[in-house]
């Protein structure tokens, strides 16, 4: 898709890490999450469920604290289509 000068959109980071997750390649979404918060420096849509599937993949790999160290700042707040605030909530078990 790069090689094509075609940018990744925060949609195309939510479908490709939900996959690598679903195979249980962790290190994959890490990675990708990792490119999504250098690549889009401001919030989205898609940016509470990229954030979940970062926190999911993490927790079903036996490694849920990475999650607390990646920065929160701006998914945790995304202005939806109404203009109302989207929190990202976590339960920590």
């Amino acid at each position: 898709m790069r090689s094509s000068g075609v940018v990744p959109d925060s949609g195309c980071y939510h479908r490709i890490m939900e996959a690598y997750s679903k195979i249980g390649e962790t290190d994959k979404v890490l990675s990708l999450f990792q490119e999504f918060k250098t690549q889009n420096p401001k919030p989205s849509s898609s940016s509470p469920r990229i954030f979940l599937i970062l926190c999911d993949s993490l927790g079903k790999s036996g490694r849920p604290f990475e999650a607390l160290e990646a920065p929160l700042d701006p998914l945790h707040q995304v202005s939806g289509e109404a203009g109302d605030l989207v929190a990202v909530a976590l339960d920590i078990f």
